[in-house]
């Protein structure tokens, strides 16, 4: 029953983190930091690696509708939230200096995967090249999202099984999202 669980578990980061990297505007990391507080840094590692191979299909996905219907898929991604022009002319500038570090900022500055993924084909970049950094750039992210959660829990094993510990992490990503969406924003 835990394994059958566990799988459940895993596609749904699969499949979120896929969302995301295409059009989905809540990351994935809202679910890896749940899988790592209720079942451990191990599980969530794993999550991990499968929500970074979830967001390598999203961003596979979007690369090719960026080729195929540029102006729409742009138009596209201007309508969600957090995401402007200034926010796409400054990601594809980062992206021409350097892909990787433009990759690896944008992680942990706010700039979201899919803007990367939409730009890579302008840049130009190849599309194994962008999947090959991306790896990296949503490992990294995730990975240290899932220390944090697994640390936490860690330090207050009760969260793991609580709804004293649900309660928290949903009150975290609801202050997080009000904040970035808000007056913290990237844009």
């Amino acid at each position: 029953m835990l394994r059958r669980t566990l799988l459940i578990w895993l596609a749904a980061a699969f499949l979120w983190s896929a969302a995301e990297a295409f059009l989905f505007f809540v990351v994935a990391d809202v679910l890896l930091t749940l899988i790592a507080l209720r079942f451990g840094l191990r599980t969530g590692l794993v999550a991990a690696v499968v929500g970074t191979l979830g967001a390598l299909v999203g961003a596979a996905a979007l690369y090719g509708s960026v080729n195929a219907a540029p102006e729409a898929m742009f138009y596209a991604l201007l309508a969600l939230p957090a995401i402007d022009a200034t926010m796409l002319e400054n990601a594809r500038t980062a992206m021409q200096a350097g892909p990787m570090l433009a990759l690896l900022e944008g992680a942990v500055t706010g700039v979201p995967f899919k803007v990367f993924a939409a730009l890579a084909p302008q840049v130009p970049l190849s599309l194994g090249a962008f999947l090959i950094m991306g790896f990296v750039a949503r490992l990294s992210r995730y990975a240290g999202a899932v220390f944090l959660a697994a640390l936490v829990a860690a330090l207050f094993p009760s969260l793991r099984t609580s709804r004293t510990g649900i309660v928290l992490w949903a009150m975290f990503w609801i202050v997080f999202y009000a904040l970035f969406w808000g007056p913290f924003g990237p844009a």
